[in-house]
């Protein structure tokens, strides 16, 4: 019904979300058929990375209320550069793999509090890789990410 009035974008926030493997696929084609006939963009917000490796042309990661890296889907998921984009693939359990040979490792610590950013990197405080007086000396711009000028991160 949305679709009717021919938006110029559409708005799907975790459209899947306890849906079965069949419904999931059944709704994202739908989707995929629906905008491309009307030539609506589509927004989709999601956990799923999966999902959003499928479905998608270009990701947005975001950490606490902020993008921390962005770009084409296959550049940002096959040259991850944001540490936290990193950690977030590093706690996907991977199907058919043995438990014991890849073990899950979880995101240390807590979010900041909104009303109270660190000072420079916002994952700075949970990230493994964080350098006092470095990521933590000033607001970190979003930057290209290596080569490509269609993949940035608020990454150091």
């Amino acid at each position: 019904m949305a679709l009717m009035a021919r938006p110029s974008l559409l708005l799907l926030d975790k459209p899947t979300t306890a849906l079965n493997v069949m419904v999931e696929a059944a709704v994202m084609e739908l989707v995929r058929d629906l905008g491309r006939k009307c030539g609506t963009s589509v927004l989709f917000i999601s956990h799923d990375l999966d999902l959003v490796q499928e479905v998608c042309d270009r990701i947005c990661v975001i950490y606490s209320s902020e993008a921390v890296e962005r770009g084409r889907v296959t550049d940002v998921l096959s040259r991850m550069r944001h540490r936290y984009t990193q950690a977030l693939f590093r706690v996907i359990p991977l199907p058919g793999t043995d438990k014991n040979l890849r073990q899950i490792k979880a995101i240390p610590g807590n979010f900041p509090l909104p009303h109270e950013p660190p000072p420079g990197c916002n994952f700075g405080p949970r990230c493994d890789y964080f350098q006092p007086g470095r990521c933590d000396a000033q607001e970190i711009p979003m930057l290209p990410a290596g080569l490509d000028e269609r993949h940035d991160t608020h990454c150091l």
